[in-house]
């Protein structure tokens, strides 16, 4: 059914535009042209998505893209999506053989496929949640971190208890409130119950993502230079990982390395296919502790039967990515558990406006009240504190 009558001149134009998005095959106008659009037409808007042209042309692609943002897939002639699912249009007609197939390379994919990739604007459904404390969470932190105690000489020879012990991992109360005060660094023991509890939320995420840490202990040996690394002190954790968590089928294994009180993450990307490093402070210090490290599991993967992932194609060299970097000197392990929470192997969250000490509150609060946790910390510290 047609909007004009037959043999007007709104009739030949709109049997044009038909021909043109390939929905009619209507033959060229009386004078053998195909008819243009008419001059006076106020009542319909029907402006075709691809240009009508005057003269028989072989078929051309727009191929601009509509944002830096990498494009999602789609119909191609489908109608114009807002900036939150960026598309690039191209014409559904076959491209002539003559076309030259490098001007149809956008400068996305340019992008995407050059050593340095940037990270892209977050999407509406990746953006960052910001961390909020509660007043349960604000009283333990109060009382338990901020509040100075006078503790019980030790006896010689005695042990001190621990305060918090989650799976093989504990911390005692002294190393938990001086390592979660404000402006303090992270210490090992307190990463390492991080990266415990971390992995337990893992098992039980209804998340598609799958990821996996490391030990900081597994981390620091793997750091090491390949010709003094022993691969045996590391293949027993690796063995449990692929036997206990399967990782093999995981997107992103991480390991957490810390030298001179600095921490840096690094990335084994199975999802990419990939290494990525995450240094907060980004001075490149320990470029070379990460590129040991990957250099290092290459090699205890391959001895290792349960994993059977193949990292020969995957480059010791990392992408450059973008991500939060700190501003302060003491915050570089917050930062280190935020990268292993937001990165999904491709880009990181933005969380460069979260208050970083909302984040050790959180540490704290999550450790100090892990269902988990194997001693009660209430009378630990009953026990250790001077009456």
């Amino acid at each position: 059914m047609c909007l004009f009558q037959e043999g007007t001149e709104e009739y030949d134009w709109w049997i044009s535009v038909q021909s043109q998005d390939g929905n009619s095959n209507a033959p060229p106008n009386g004078n053998g042209n195909t008819a243009t659009t008419p001059k006076s037409c106020p009542i319909f808007d029907v402006t075709p998505r691809a240009p009508i042209s005057t003269e028989a042309q072989a078929p051309v692609f727009d191929v601009t893209p509509i944002s830096m943002a990498p494009f999602s897939s789609g119909d191609a002639d489908g109608p114009l999506k807002t900036q939150e699912e960026p598309v690039v249009l191209v014409s559904s007609r076959e491209p002539s053989p003559d076309l030259n197939k490098e001007k149809l390379k956008s400068k996305d994919e340019n992008k995407l496929n050059s050593k340095k990739r940037v990270g892209s604007p977050m999407s509406a459904g990746s953006k960052y949640k910001k961390i909020k404390t509660d007043s349960k969470m604000e009283a333990m932190y109060q009382y338990y971190v901020m509040k100075r105690y006078k503790m019980k000489k030790m006896k010689r020879g005695e042990i001190e208890p621990p305060f918090i012990r989650i799976g093989d991992f504990h911390i005692t109360y002294p190393n938990f409130q001086k390592s979660l005060k404000p402006r303090a660094q992270i210490c090992n023991e307190v990463m390492s119950l991080f990266i415990e509890t971390f992995n337990i939320e893992q098992l039980s995420s209804s998340k598609k993502q799958k990821k996996f840490a490391f030990s900081v202990l597994m981390s620091l040996q793997l750091s090491v230079h390949p010709e003094v690394f022993d691969p045996s002190v590391c293949a027993r954790e690796l063995r449990k990982a692929c036997q206990n968590f399967q990782i093999s089928g995981f997107d992103l294994l991480f390991f957490t390395i810390v030298r001179d009180g600095h921490w840096i993450v690094c990335v084994v990307n199975l999802l990419h296919k990939e290494f990525n490093m995450f240094d907060s402070l980004d001075d490149g210090k320990l470029d070379v502790a990460a590129r040991n490290l990957f250099i290092n599991f290459k090699r205890i993967a391959t001895e290792e039967s349960d994993f059977t992932v193949d990292l020969s194609s995957f480059k010791t060299d990392w992408p450059v990515l973008d991500y939060p970097q700190q501003s302060t000197h003491f915050d570089c392990g917050l930062f280190s558990t935020m990268y292993l929470e937001n990165f999904d192997g491709q880009m990181m969250k933005d969380f460069k406006k979260q208050n970083m000490l909302d984040v050790r509150k959180t540490i704290a609060s999550k450790l100090f009240f892990h269902p988990l946790n194997k001693v009660f910390p209430a009378d630990v510290h009953k026990a250790i504190i001077a009456a």
